[in-house]
């Protein structure tokens, strides 16, 4: 689960980079866009295909159950519904995707 938003420059450079990830991939992609501006969200959305689901949380209702702590933020949780793995930030961008795509492969 992909916490994002089209304004989060960090969010864009980090989309870009877990489109790798996602290639060696069979999990399912869900994203949770911050947008209160629709056109922006469409764009977007449209622009990629990384995102098997699309969720836009504008209530906060998702980012308060998951404690978000900033943007972007990215969960995995198993099939199961256990939560692997939390990061926010991009600060180690390219290890962050590393252990992203880590996980995802420990689950399959």
């Amino acid at each position: 689960m992909v916490h994002y938003a089209s304004w989060c420059d960090p969010c864009q450079l980090f989309l870009e980079s877990l489109s790798r990830a996602k290639e060696s991939s069979n999990a399912v992609w869900v994203g949770v866009n911050y947008d209160t501006d629709e056109d922006k969200t469409n764009k977007m959305v449209f622009s990629n295909d990384l995102f098997d689901y699309l969720l836009v949380d504008t209530n906060k209702e998702i980012a308060t159950k998951y404690q978000l702590k900033g943007l972007p933020f990215i969960i995995i949780v198993s099939r199961q519904g256990t939560i692997r793995y939390k990061a926010f930030g991009i600060s180690q961008l390219n290890n962050l995707v590393n252990e992203v795509t880590d996980s995802i492969e420990q689950l399959n």
